[in-house]
């Protein structure tokens, strides 16, 4: 399993979660994230490599993404942020 990190700013973005239901799928989606760090899109827009980088792979949690980075060497992910898919251009 790798080792979870969240960089500033995740956890504010994870308030706009309200609905129980979604968080109960964020906690699914990131302990996925957590066995299968590879499990994300490596094929993503141009304003989220711009902001994230080009390493960084998103997850879908309907209606946001979730953008993260593995690094295969240390065996880490980095949990960015969630944002919503109507700001993804």
């Amino acid at each position: 399993m790798a080792t979870l990190y969240a960089a500033e700013g995740f956890f504010e973005s994870v308030a706009q979660i309200t609905s129980p239901q979604l968080q109960d799928q964020l906690i699914n989606l990131v302990s996925l994230i957590e066995a299968v760090p590879t499990i994300g899109s490596a094929l993503n827009r141009d304003s989220v490599k711009e902001d994230f980088g080009g390493n960084c792979l998103t997850a879908q949690l309907r209606p946001f993404l979730l953008v993260y980075e593995y690094d295969e060497k240390e065996d880490a992910v980095m949990l960015y942020r969630l944002i919503h898919q109507r700001q993804v251009k």
